[in-house]
């Protein structure tokens, strides 16, 4: 599983690049710590790559072995980091093991590069209400729900809800508007695993090999409008 973060960024406009690399993979070429990896067996689609992030930190809570120094940075990690990048619509996603190796990445990145990185949201308020409907016509389910529920105090705070397409369940349907949805998993019509899931804060998680099916999903919300402004 990978955590990340789709991403604007204005610098798809600063000018143009090496014919053999986006103007993004230049950028990432002028940080010191982000190495551009370059074996793509891996990878499941040639529209993504991925770097190596530097850290003198361990950023996964790894241990130390007892033969090493307990000082920071007497051991130099490297942590993958996949990242697709998208001129057409100004994104860029990052997605490494945790949050906590995109978050380094992310900031790394704008420490050294203007203009910054910045958080791409979908309204998953506005996506749960168009998805959690029993439309003939619809292209995704909805497999993950997790929503707030107000009004019931500190007897029920959160729901969490799995299936293979929970906008066929009724319940959901007729109580859908007492909830503020927070996170929302997703899969196309035609195939039975998740996409991936989204977050109201940004956040995203997904698979390599979803990757396919995370970037109709992507290329759906974008067609939509499906984002915050």
């Amino acid at each position: 599983m990978l955590y990340g973060y789709v991403l604007e960024w204005d610098g798809f406009e600063a000018g143009s690049a090496d014919s053999n690399r986006s103007l993004f993979e230049e950028s990432i070429l002028r940080v010191p710590t982000l190495e551009k990896g370059n074996d793509r067996r891996y990878l499941p689609s040639k529209r993504w790559s991925f770097f190596s992030l530097r850290s003198n930190r361990p950023l996964l809570g790894e241990f130390e072995s007892e033969n090493q120094s307990k000082i920071e940075g007497s051991e130099t990690r490297f942590y993958p980091v996949y990242f697709r990048v998208n001129e057409r619509t100004k994104t860029v996603i990052f997605a490494a093991q945790r949050y906590s190796i995109t978050d380094v990445a992310v900031s790394t990145f704008n420490a050294f590069i203007t203009p910054n990185l910045r958080r791409r949201v979908i309204d998953i308020e506005a996506l749960s209400s168009r998805l959690l409907t029993d439309d003939e016509d619809k292209k995704f389910c909805v497999t993950y729900f997790m929503a707030d529920v107000p009004g019931y105090g500190s007897a029920l705070n959160t729901i969490s809800l799995h299936g293979d397409d929970l906008g066929a369940a009724d319940f959901l349907s007729e109580e859908r508007t007492n909830f503020t949805a927070r996170q929302i998993g997703v899969r196309t019509i035609s195939n039975r695993s998740e996409a991936g899931r989204f977050s109201n804060t940004g956040s995203i998680q997904f698979r390599l090999e979803a990757i396919p099916e995370l970037e109709k999903f992507l290329s759906y919300t974008y067609q939509e409008k499906l984002y915050v402004d």
